[in-house]
């Protein structure tokens, strides 16, 4: 995979289904969020913007190689 310098992959809300993210009569999503990355500053910041969503929790998975 060809990535821009700088740029960091991360694994998130793999289970989440799209159109209930964005189905406007859904208040709250009870989910945890997994996150997985190799830049603990930058997996920090996709866990708050999972725990942003209603009702999810932003939870550190470990490394991006955990992701299977």
């Amino acid at each position: 995979m060809c990535r821009p310098p700088g740029a960091h992959r991360h694994r998130c809300l793999p289970h989440v289904s799209v159109v209930l993210l964005k189905d406007p009569d859904v208040t709250s999503i009870d989910t945890d969020a997994f996150v997985l990355g190799d830049d603990r500053d930058a997996t920090g910041l996709v866990q708050e913007i999972a725990g942003a969503i209603p009702g999810a929790r932003g939870i550190s998975g470990g490394r991006l190689r955990n992701a299977h």
